[in-house]
């Protein structure tokens, strides 16, 4: 059991009351009572049926005729039976009577029919009644879920623009990416074609250089020969001056002996002197070829130290320009790589270029899904409010309707009392002097939401505050407040009639009075133009849809507006639908 259904009812309605009819009635009186019953019933439900009811009115409609041809007795009671029917067709269309004769009357029957007919009415009005608001709330939910599904679709057309923008700017990013990629694929493949040639290149040199060390290596054994050589040279013209050096001494010594031998001796004399010029020249020759020979020695031991230095740092160029050669080595291989990395991104790229322009077209299509779907959603508040229009009409319509049972009928009786005495109260503050229809309406500054003074706004709700209050504490009902014409709410319960605290956020809720509350000009129209019971749904600020009744408020004469009331749908009886 739900919070609601456990909540007592509304005083209930007496039961159906019978009418007591004295005497005997004429046949064609009958027939014709018979026959407006019938007819009455039938247009009313012809009027406010749809479908198969339509059928069921027009088949009571013949049924009617066929009954009042029927009866052809004569009743000197027609005028009484008259006269309960004009009283049941008054402002407000009474079913709530039963029909009932003296028994053994010839009108027994008749009033047997005629009340089994008032039963099948009472239950079929009760039933369109329950199904007119249950319509006029689902028409209120749809309406409410037609605002978030709009909200939603909003949601979803901002979210669709920004998926589109993004898709188009992911286009052009991605088409750019590939082909700055591709543009840097092109100028990989030619730095790796380069890479490849200085590698060989490099090889290249790596080769003349170990040719170059092994030259030299060749020239330094040739400079350690020539070393050798010269060593053995410096040895035999050592030899040589050796050989010059006693050569000059024997000559010396034959040219004294010769001197000595005087005449005798001149001629080898001669001899010693030239052995002395030759071996003097043979000696200067020696030392020339000795300062030479020095020379030579002295370069072919520089030549040796030079090509160890060069053999050393071709050795060391060598191992260089190998190191250089790996590193080109791998850097090729890392060039190639890259490229084998770049082609694939480049692929990938260009499949990821097709699917992006793919989505950008399903982004465009869903673009222009959402705004479609922004336009039936727009199509879709005029239709709610079209139904929403028409049930709350069929609903005050079967309002008018008295059954004599019924949780409804026992609400709006009970809203008729508290309106009937809103009326008195009010009444008394007009024969006191308060203008209750003064419009002028001064804003109150700095508040929220926006309030208005005007001159009778004190006195009623010095007047009506405790009636008020009363009127909420009723189980099932939200509110129950007076609203002129123009929407205006004085007075409302006491815990939201709280003095504004300047936080908007708290006077919305616990401030709600001496305010413009009615907005709407649907519910504006309805309040103007309200001259009996209306009923119809609204969405509380909680997103509950609730009933929403207006009774006509009339003072002197003149029309004020309305007592509104918003009462929960199981305290009239009525069981929203879930959704």
């Amino acid at each position: 059991m739900s919070a609601y259904e456990s909540l007592p009812a509304f005083a209930p309605v007496h039961a159906a009351r019978p009418v007591r009819l004295g005497g005997h009635l004429s046949a064609s009186a009958l027939s014709l009572a018979l026959l407006v019953c019938q007819l009455l019933g039938a247009g009313l439900l012809l009027f406010v049926a749809e479908g198969p009811l339509r059928l069921l009115a027009a088949l009571l409609g013949v049924v009617g005729v066929a009954l009042a041809l029927w009866v052809r007795r004569p009743n000197a009671d027609l005028q009484q039976l008259v006269h309960s029917l004009a009283a049941a067709n008054g402002e407000r269309l009474d079913l709530s009577h039963d029909l009932q004769v003296a028994p053994g009357s010839p009108c027994a029957e008749v009033a047997e029919h005629y009340n089994r007919l008032l039963a099948r009415l009472r239950q079929m009005v009760g039933e369109v009644q329950q199904r007119s608001l249950s319509i006029s709330l689902a028409s209120a939910q749809g309406r409410l879920m037609a605002e978030q599904a709009a909200a939603n679709a909003g949601r979803q057309e901002e979210f669709s623009e920004l998926v589109f923008h993004s898709s188009e700017q992911s286009a052009t990013a991605v088409q750019e990416v590939s082909l700055r990629t591709t543009s840097i694929a092109q100028v990989n493949e030619r730095n790796l074609e380069v890479a490849r040639s200085s590698q060989q290149e490099m090889a290249e040199v790596s080769r003349q250089i170990a040719g170059i060390s092994e030259t030299m290596e060749a020239f330094k054994d040739e400079v350690g020969q020539l070393q050798n050589s010269s060593a053995s040279i410096r040895g035999i013209l050592g030899t040589v001056l050796d050989f010059a050096a006693q050569t000059n001494m024997l000559a010396l010594n034959a040219a004294i002996e010769a001197a000595r031998a005087g005449e005798q001796g001149r001629g080898f004399a001669v001899v010693a002197d030239e052995v002395r010029n030759l071996a003097s020249k043979v000696g200067a020759a020696a030392d020339q070829i000795q300062g030479l020979l020095q020379q030579m020695s002295e370069a072919v031991s520089g030549a040796g130290e030079s090509s160890a230095s060069m053999i050393e740092r071709s050795a060391q160029a060598g191992v260089s320009v190998k190191a250089a050669a790996a590193q080109f080595e791998h850097m090729v291989r890392d060039f190639e790589s890259a490229n084998d990395d770049l082609l694939m991104v480049s692929s990938a790229l260009e499949e990821l270029s097709v699917t992006n322009r793919e989505s950008h077209q399903h982004s465009i299509g869903i673009r222009e899904l959402g705004l479609k779907i922004s336009e039936s959603m727009r199509q879709s508040f005029s239709q709610a409010d079209v139904l929403r229009v028409d049930s709350n009409h069929a609903s005050q319509l079967l309002g008018s309707f008295r059954l004599g049972h019924g949780q409804l009928e026992a609400t709006c009786d009970q809203l008729r009392d508290y309106a009937a005495r809103i009326r008195a109260s009010m009444e008394r503050l007009l024969d006191q002097g308060v203008d209750l229809f003064d419009g002028n309406y001064k804003a109150i500054p700095n508040s929220f939401p926006a309030k208005h003074e005007v001159s009778w706004a004190r006195p009623l709700r010095e007047a009506l505050q405790e009636l008020v209050d009363e009127a909420g504490r009723i189980p099932g009902m939200v509110s129950l407040i007076p609203i002129n014409s123009r929407g205006y709410v004085a007075v409302n319960r006491t815990e939201v009639s709280q003095a504004p605290t300047g936080n908007p956020q708290v006077d919305a809720q616990k401030s709600r009075f001496m305010l413009f509350s009615v907005t709407d000009k649907h519910d504006l129209d309805n309040i103007a133009n309200c001259r009996r019971l209306g009923l119809g749904s609204i969405t509380l600020p909680n997103g509950m849809v609730a009933l929403a009744t207006f009774l006509p408020l009339t003072l002197r004469g003149r029309h004020w507006g309305a007592v509104g009331a918003v009462v929960l749908p199981q305290a009239m009886g009525v069981t929203p639908a879930a959704h």
